[in-house]
């Protein structure tokens, strides 16, 4: 009768960040005054990146890592600067990991 309407149970809105990282840190990128910027959001407690390398043995954490990934929010290196609030979702966590499975592929 209702349709899919029904199993939708309404929910508060969730917040999305923005995760910036400076990649350049203490190097000499950073004494020439270039920066190099890495973004990820962050929603669910978790923080979804997109990364390349050809770094097998390492870890998000240790800055090399290929295709998306998770990890906990400001752990991706330790150059974290920037945690900036980009609005509200209204989306379940299986919601959330059929879009994030989307950009997966």
């Amino acid at each position: 009768f209702f349709g899919p309407c029904v199993r939708r149970v309404w929910m508060a809105p969730l917040p999305v960040y923005v995760n910036v990282y400076d990649l350049a840190g203490d190097s000499w990128l950073s004494a020439m005054r270039v920066k190099v910027y890495h973004s990820a959001i962050e929603v669910y407690g978790r923080e979804y990146g997109y990364g390349g390398s050809d770094d097998e043995e390492s870890s998000p954490e240790q800055g090399a890592q290929s295709g998306l990934f998770t990890i906990y929010p400001g752990t991706y290196r330790d150059d974290y600067l920037y945690h900036i609030k980009l609005g509200e979702i209204e989306m379940t966590i299986e919601e959330l990991k059929e879009v994030v499975a989307r950009f997966n592929h």
